[in-house]
């Protein structure tokens, strides 16, 4: 175990992370505007989803600066039209030098690693970590460009379904082919959630109402308007009804505020521009949404708060049907 750092020695940190911050701005402005005006361009060529590829960005540093393993993002990274490494590089450089020299000698957060998507993307791990002993099924809605159905589940007998708009599946299930990955236990569902078919749908696809299932939503809430997001709870609850768990988070407003003030301006102007736009920001403390969501008839098995730079912006519930029985206790 390391030993805790006294504060001259934190303020020390904070100052030498800071001034290489200040030392890479120039090569991270260049990297900033060079990846996310191509992945801007090309996403609208392919007509697929822009904001998947940040989530992509952010996991292929994680995997990059062996924070965590995921070679599946740093596969995709280096073969997908709308990424760039070289650029990816220039945008994470300060915490890529930060990482390579001090990461064994210090528990310092840089940037990225107090990035909320780290920190949801490793909680989904460990839900999916804990519970997949539990279920027979598990399904990725809004699944995006991740690859957890390749780091957890290639030998493994869990069936995992990849579901998402078409043209983005198409996209990543041909390069994942293309790049050699066992793909024989992942169904890839092309769906809307906007439309009552989505779950015959994915019966189409093999998935089996009658066996207990993982449901994920992870990153999705904020592009749904509050009545999707009930729309799509109420199509599952209605026409599902075995034992399952359900994993998503929900932000606060000042998820808005969570960023420096250039950096967020420069995100919500790409998203404005990609027509991906935050549609729903909930209020509430995660007792209030458990209140909302009692009419669905389900417990709460975990709640997890998501920060960044200590603010509080989101809520990570994890529920279950009544007829769901745990033989696992969530890992820490």
């Amino acid at each position: 175990m390391q030993p805790a750092l006294t504060s001259t020695t934190s303020l020390t940190f904070y100052i030498l992370y800071n001034l290489l911050r200040f030392f890479c701005l120039p090569f991270f402005i260049f990297g900033m505007l060079y990846t996310q005006l191509k992945a801007l361009l090309l996403c609208k060529y392919f007509q697929i989803s822009y904001t998947a590829t940040h989530a992509l960005s952010i996991r292929w540093f994680l995997d990059h600066v062996s924070f965590r393993d995921d070679p599946g993002s740093k596969h995709l990274v280096d073969t997908l039209p709308m990424m760039s490494k070289r650029g990816l590089i220039l945008v994470f450089l300060a915490d890529i030098i930060w990482y390579r020299l001090l990461k064994k000698q210090i528990p310092y957060a840089g940037l990225f690693n107090n990035h909320y998507i780290t920190q949801r993307t490793l909680e989904f791990d460990n839900i999916v970590l804990s519970y997949e002993d539990d279920v027979e099924q598990i399904i990725s809605l809004g699944t995006g460009f991740d690859t957890r159905c390749l780091k957890f589940l290639s030998s493994r007998s869990v069936c995992f379904f990849d579901c998402d708009l078409p043209n983005l599946l198409a996209i990543k299930k041909q390069t994942m082919l293309k790049l050699g990955h066992d793909i024989s236990s992942i169904c890839f569902v092309p769906i809307d959630l906007r439309t009552n078919t989505w779950i015959q749908t994915l019966c189409d696809h093999g998935f089996s109402v009658n066996k207990k299932t993982l449901l994920l939503l992870e990153g999705l809430t904020p592009y749904l308007s509050h009545q999707d997001l009930l729309f799509v709870l109420d199509t599952w609850t209605s026409k599902f009804q075995q034992s399952f768990l359900l994993a998503f988070d929900i932000y606060k407003p000042s998820f808005l505020n969570s960023n420096s003030f250039l950096y967020q301006l420069f995100i919500n102007l790409l998203l404005s521009f990609c027509k991906e736009p935050f549609q729903w920001l909930n209020h509430h403390n995660h007792f209030t949404i458990q209140a909302m969501l009692t009419p669905y008839q389900l417990d709460c098995l975990d709640t997890t708060t998501l920060s960044t730079y200590k603010k509080h912006i989101a809520n990570l519930l994890v529920l279950k049907s009544k007829s769901f029985k745990c033989k696992t206790i969530k890992k820490d």
